[in-house]
C-alpha cells in the first residue's frame, strides 16, 4: 500500500507471550518506488493511500455540513463520565436532530516523555469541559501530491497537527435513548501513518440518527509516534497506537451508557488500515470482552503491508534514529526463558489449546465498491485524475492489454466479451462500471430478525453452500458463489483459449500453466471445505 516506514503494525503486544510477533513497517529501497512519483516528492515521503468510503462511510459522508450548536445547557448535552461533566451540542441530521460530543479525552497527552509509550487514562477534570469541536489530529503524513485535488485533500488532515491527540467523539440519537441503544466504534484507515476521525467523511451524525445508535470514533496515534518499535524495550515497545485504540474501546465499556448506549452490544469497525486494527484486536485477549461484533472493510491482520517481523522493526527503528542523528540502541528482549517453557510441554496440550486463542464474536469479511479506481491515479500507465470518468470500448480494450500482456487477440476479446453488457455495448458508463469490484458489506447487528418472518434470513457462509448477500437499496437477496462465473472464467476457460490458440509466446505459456494450476488448487480447497 505504501511506502512509508510506519504503515504496519507489530501484534507482539496484543497476543499472549510466543503467538507470533510481527511490527511497524519501513521504508522501501529506492527501487521500489513509483518512478514517475519519486520526482515530485521527496525522498523518503510516502504517497498516501486512504481509507476509501463504503457503504457505512457513506452514510457518515451523506449531506455532511458545518456543526451548529443549539441549546448549550440543554439537559440532554450534558453527560457525566468518569472524568467528568462534559457539555455537547446539538446537531441536525437529514431525518432530525443528534446530540454530539466532540473532542472528548480519553488518554494523557502522550507528548514528551510519553512519546512513543503506551497510553495512560485521562485523569479528571475540575468543572464542565466543552466537547462541542473536534480536536487536533495526531501527527502525521500530509499528501501534497495533487494541491487543491478534492479527491486527495478530503482525507488530509483537517484540523491541527499535534502529538496531543488522542481524542474521541460520540454521537448519539436526540433525545438520547430510554433503553440501551446498540453501540458502533469506528477505526479510521490510512495505511497506519495517517487519518483522523474528524474528517468529513466520517461525520457520524447521519449513522446515528438513520439507525438511531451510539456512535464513536478515536483519534490514534499513527506513523513512527504509534508504531516505532524497539522489541524488548519498555521505552519503545511498539503497537502503541493499537493501544490507544484498545484505551478508547475501555472508555466506551466504562462510560457509553451515559450516551445511552449498550456495553454489552459493541460492533467495532474499520476500513483498509482500521480493518486490519478490528483484526488485531480479534486476535488480541486483552481487546476481548470490549467489543461483541466485528467488521473489517478491505484490510485484514495478516496482510503482508500490515505486519513485520521484530527484527525488520528493529532494524527499521534504528535506521530512522541513524537517520536524525541518534545512536542506535542495545538488542533487547529474550525469548530462551519462554522456548525452554514450550519445549518441556506435551505436544498434545500444545495441539489441543491451539485453536482455543481464536475468538467466538461475529465477524463479517467484504470486498469493498470502487476502491480500485482511487489508486490508478498514482501510477497507472494513462491515467490522471483528470480523466473522463467514462471510457470508450477501446479504452476497455487498452485496459485489458495493461492488466493481461501476456494474452493472444483472441484472448484479449474474450475478456471483453466476458465483461461488456452486449444490451448496451457502446455505453460508456456501463463499460465503466464493466471496471470496477462488485460487492461491498457492512452490518450492525444480527439481520435476521425472528419478529418479521417475511424478511429473508441471511445464513453463515460456509465453504459447500458459499451464501452471501450484497448491501444495497434493493431487498435482501442470498446469492450463492460471489463472483463464481469470473475466477472460472479466469480460472479454467482463458487458459484453455490460450492452448487451443496456439499464438501466445512463452510468457503466455507460463501464465497459462499458472491459471490452470490455481483452478486446480482451488478445486482441491473446495474438496476440503476451505475457502
Amino acid at each position: 500500500l505504501s511506502d512509508n516506514p510506519w504503515a504496519r503494525v507489530l501484534p507482539n503486544h496484543l497476543l499472549p507471550p510466543g503467538s507470533f510477533e510481527p511490527s511497524p513497517s519501513a521504508f522501501l529501497s529506492p527501487s521500489r518506488r513509483l518512478p514517475a512519483l519519486a520526482a515530485m516528492r521527496p525522498p523518503w515521503c510516502p504517497l498516501h493511500t486512504p481509507s476509501l468510503a463504503s457503504p457505512l462511510l457513506l452514510l457518515l459522508f451523506l449531506l455532511g455540513g458545518g456543526a451548529e450548536a443549539e441549546g448549550l445547557e440543554d439537559p440532554e448535552l450534558l453527560v457525566t463520565v468518569r472524568g467528568g461533566r462534559l457539555r455537547g451540542l446539538r446537531l441536525m441530521a437529514p431525518g432530525g436532530p443528534v446530540s454530539a460530543f466532540l473532542g472528548i479525552p480519553f488518554a494523557e497527552p502522550p507528548v514528551g516523555p510519553r512519546r512513543f509509550l503506551p497510553p495512560e487514562p485521562k485523569r479528571p477534570w475540575p468543572g464542565v469541559l466543552n466537547a462541542t469541536a473536534f480536536q487536533r489530529v495526531c501527527y502525521q503524513y500530509v499528501d501534497t501530491l495533487y494541491p487543491g485535488f478534492e479527491g486527495t485533500e478530503m482525507w488530509n488532515p483537517n484540523r491541527e497537527l499535534s502529538e496531543d491527540c488522542l481524542y474521541l467523539n460520540v454521537w448519539t440519537p436526540y433525545p438520547r435513548p430510554a433503553s440501551p441503544t446498540p453501540v458502533l466504534v469506528w477505526i479510521y484507515g490510512g495505511g497506519f501513518y495517517s487519518g483522523a476521525s474528524s474528517l468529513d467523511v466520517y461525520d457520524g451524525r447521519f449513522l446515528a440518527q438513520a439507525e438511531g445508535t451510539v456512535l464513536v470514533s478515536m483519534n490514534y496515534r499513527v506513523g513512527a509516534f504509534g508504531f516505532l518499535a524497539l522489541p524488548g524495550s519498555r521505552e519503545a515497545p511498539g503497537n502503541v497506537g493499537l493501544l490507544d485504540q484498545r484505551l478508547a474501546l475501555q472508555w466506551v465499556q466504562e462510560n457509553v451508557a451515559a450516551f445511552g448506549g449498550d456495553p454489552t452490544s459493541v460492533t467495532l469497525f474499520g476500513e483498509s488500515a482500521g480493518a486490519a486494527s478490528v483484526g488485531m484486536h480479534l486476535l488480541s485477549p486483552p481487546s476481548r470482552g470490549l467489543f461483541h461484533r466485528a467488521v473489517l472493510q478491505s484490510g485484514a491482520p495478516n496482510g503482508p503491508w500490515a505486519t513485520v517481523g521484530v527484527g525488520e522493526a528493529r532494524r527499521r527503528a534504528t535506521l530512522l534514529a541513524r537517520l536524525v542523528g541518534c545512536p542506535p540502541g542495545g538488542a533487547g528482549g529474550n525469548d530462551t526463558d519462554l522456548v525452554a517453557c514450550l519445549r518441556t510441554r506435551p505436544s498434545q496440550d500444545l495441539v489441543d489449546h491451539e485453536w482455543h486463542v481464536l475468538p467466538q464474536e461475529s465477524v463479517l469479511v467484504g470486498v469493498v465498491k470502487d476502491e480500485g479506481s482511487y489508486f490508478l491515479v498514482y501510477g497507472a500507465p494513462g491515467f490522471s485524475k483528470n480523466n473522463e470518468s467514462l471510457i470508450s470500448r477501446a479504452q476497455f480494450l487498452a485496459g485489458v492489454r495493461v492488466g493481461v500482456p501476456q494474452a493472444s487477440d483472441l484472448a484479449a476479446e474474450a475478456v471483453v466479451l466476458h465483461y461488456t453488457d452486449w444490451l448496451h455495448p457502446e455505453d460508456p458508463a456501463r463499460l465503466r462500471e464493466a471496471m470496477r469490484a462488485e460487492l461491498s458489506l457492512s452490518f450492525r447487528r444480527d439481520p435476521n430478525d425472528p419478529r418479521d418472518p417475511k424478511v429473508p434470513q441471511w445464513p453463515p457462509y460456509t465453504a459447500g453452500a458459499q451464501q452471501y448477500v450484497s448491501l444495497n437499496l434493493r431487498p435482501l437477496e442470498v446469492r450463492r458463489g460471489l463472483r463464481a462465473q469470473a475466477c472460472a472464467f479466469w480460472n479454467r476457460f482463458l487458459p484453455k483459449l490460450l492452448s487451443a490458440t496456439g499464438t501466445q509466446g512463452p510468457a503466455g505459456r507460463g501464465w497459462e500453466e499458472a491459471g490452470e494450476k490455481r483452478g486446480a488448487e482451488r478445486e482441491r480447497e473446495l474438496g476440503a471445505g476451505r475457502v
